[in-house]
């Protein structure tokens, strides 16, 4: 806004209410980048409560703010990575982004700046907080929640643990799903099973906010090296965030490598990767309670603490050559066996090496998955 533009808009307030409160607005003009020609007006002989709860209105008519769980606040923006608002000089400079300030003393103009004193408090006032929408999961990653919904860009609101802000652009599944059967036609799979299981695992993770503590745990064996357990992971997780952990035959380095990678909210996939029994038996106490309960306390036995409590909103997958697992985990997968039969060396793939030129060309491959099953209905 011009300086000219600023001392019109000063005078008029002056000479229409010498005790204007925060209330008092002028004809809006709505410019780029969100910003809004409509000053907010801060009088410094009025009492700053209620002046705060319409600065708290203003600041959620942005559509640029929002607050987490744990009380931290954000600015979210789609297609701009998150930004938290850490201190009164984030706050003001979000407001100068979005719309112009006049500060009133004694009925006349004094400034356009809301003083640091009352941000300070507003920061840590239960009015800012409770005027924004809340987020869960910021995502530049496309996902559905537990109604089969895919998500929009910007905000999409819903249950607990499922509010989410997806800063990418809208997107539609691709259909049908030819290039699902070119990569299924290119694996060694045991058995038309395994290729059914490993579609099923792709699915669940899509669908990774339903059936929190009712997943099955994914099974990835195969008879020798190089024989695709990695690409079948790949495949399965899609789109979706994953991280892999070491395993360990004892389960506290797994338990505690597993509680920080699953501290980040956007992880939907657990792998534990390339997992070594020798001749035993591959079992883990861990990983049971993580796959079977729809809430975890994540506590790692490095630290004293509370840990923290972690939905069960992921999917937990395990590679592993020949692997043998305990009857509580076998029970509870859903198994995928390769057995690749000759020489690997020899062997020729119509679509390419299926895990580094297929897979990252159609990288949401798994998302045409939906579209297979578009016609059952979820209870």
């Amino acid at each position: 806004m011009s300086r000219k533009r600023v001392e019109k808009e000063k005078k008029a307030i002056v000479e229409r209410d010498a005790g204007s409160t925060a209330s008092t607005t002028l004809t809006p003009s709505t410019g780029t980048n969100g910003y809004v020609d409509n000053p907010f007006v801060w009088n410094k002989d009025e009492p700053p409560g209620l002046q705060s709860q319409e600065l708290c209105k203003r600041l959620k008519e942005t559509g640029g703010l929002y607050h987490t769980p744990d009380g931290n606040m954000l600015r979210l923006k789609i297609g701009a990575e998150p930004k938290p608002i850490n201190d009164a000089t984030d706050l003001e400079a979000f407001i100068r982004e979005h719309f112009p300030v006049i500060v009133l003393k004694g009925g006349q103009a004094t400034g356009c700046t809301i003083p640091t004193g009352d941000l300070k408090v507003l920061l840590r006032s239960a009015v800012l907080q409770s005027s924004l929408p809340l987020v869960d999961i910021v995502t530049d990653v496309p996902t559905y929640n537990s109604e089969w919904k895919l998500t929009m860009s910007g905000y999409n609101n819903g249950t607990k643990g499922e509010r989410i802000f997806y800063t990418g652009k809208t997107i539609a599944p691709k259909s049908p799903p030819e290039y699902i059967r070119k990569f299924v036609d290119v694996m060694a799979w045991k058995s038309q099973a395994d290729a059914a299981n490993a579609v099923g695992l792709a699915l669940t993770v899509l669908l990774r906010f339903r059936w929190k503590g009712q997943k099955p745990f994914g099974a990835i064996t195969a008879t020798k090296s190089h024989s695709g357990k990695d690409t079948v992971a790949d495949f399965i997780s899609g789109t979706t965030d994953k991280i892999e952990v070491s395993w360990s035959r004892a389960d506290w380095p797994l338990q505690n490598e597993s509680v920080t990678a699953l501290a980040n909210p956007n992880i939907g996939v657990l792998i534990l990767g390339n997992v070594r029994a020798g001749a035993g038996i591959i079992e883990s106490a861990f990983v049971e309670r993580i796959v079977t309960s729809p809430k975890t306390l994540m506590q790692s036995s490095k630290r004293r603490g509370d840990g923290y409590k972690r939905d069960g909103d992921f999917v937990v997958l395990a590679t592993a050559n020949n692997g043998r697992f305990s009857p509580d985990l076998a029970n509870r997968s859903c198994p995928v066996h390769l057995e690749q039969h000759g020489d690997i060396n020899g062997r020729v793939s119509p679509i390419g090496d299926p895990r580094h030129e297929f897979l990252p060309l159609y990288r949401d491959l798994s998302a045409t998955v939906r579209d297979s099953f578009g016609g059952c209905l979820i209870d």
